[in-house]
């Protein structure tokens, strides 16, 4: 097995720079048995989103709220909201990348999408950016309330839906490809890939969910290059 070296560098809203050690990293995400479970569901990088889809994404959220969750998938009224985000999903190819050097030009194809989701009933930013990470892996990053806080301060859910986008777009383009970009990020990534690919129980992540999983894994608390126990 590869050695694993080098580190992983965040830097926050407060600029400070967090260093995590990529061996660290990636044994603690191989002992994660959700994320085995989560991160190995096979949700299609289509144009479409499946009630599977949905179902598959409210399990990073907790205990969900099940009339939200009948409004958004059974409802009468809900049908056409989700033939108008299908529409928007379709702007956003399952080819791009977040570290394309044409990100910038993606954000206003993102921007529409999670705005479009965000009119269906019972769907809140941090699901709606869940789902839309099962679809396109490569480009969104599951912003929830510890990886907002760590770039911007505040959750997003204390934001109305017109704030909600402009905050997660302005997380993911700009402070998260900041970081993801970085060379040695990139080179860590890497051969944290391999690590959780190997063996009998491997699986695979992207560079943005592993990138995303280093903050969620962070402690408040811990100093640099410690990582919290869930």
């Amino acid at each position: 097995m590869e050695r694993i070296s080098g580190e992983l560098i965040l830097r926050s809203n407060k600029e400070n720079q967090v260093s995590i050690p990529a061996k660290e990293f990636a044994d603690k995400v191989v002992g994660l048995q959700f994320l085995h479970f989560y991160d190995a569901a096979d949700v299609k990088q289509d144009n479409e989103i499946s009630p599977q889809d949905w179902t598959v994404s409210i399990l990073l959220n907790g205990v969900p709220n099940w009339k939200n969750v009948r409004d958004a998938l059974w409802d009468e009224g809900t049908k056409s909201k989700w033939h108008e985000v299908n529409a928007k999903l379709e702007q956003v190819d399952a080819g791009w990348h977040l570290t394309d050097e044409a990100a910038s030009e993606y954000e206003v194809r993102f921007k529409a999408l999670l705005t479009e989701m965000l009119t269906v009933n019972g769907i809140g930013s941090p699901i709606a950016i869940k789902i839309l990470h099962k679809k396109r892996p490569n480009l969104i990053p599951v912003v929830e309330r510890i990886v907002a806080q760590f770039y911007l301060g505040w959750s997003l859910t204390s934001q109305d839906n017109v704030q909600q986008v402009e905050s997660a777009s302005s997380i993911i383009f700009n402070h998260f490809r900041n970081d993801l970009v970085l060379d040695s990020n990139q080179a860590a990534i890497a051969k944290i890939q391999n690590r959780i690919s190997s063996g009998d129980n491997g699986f695979s992540l992207t560079d943005v969910r592993i990138l995303e999983l280093a903050i969620w894994l962070l402690s408040d608390t811990a100093g640099p290059g410690k990582i919290n126990a869930l």
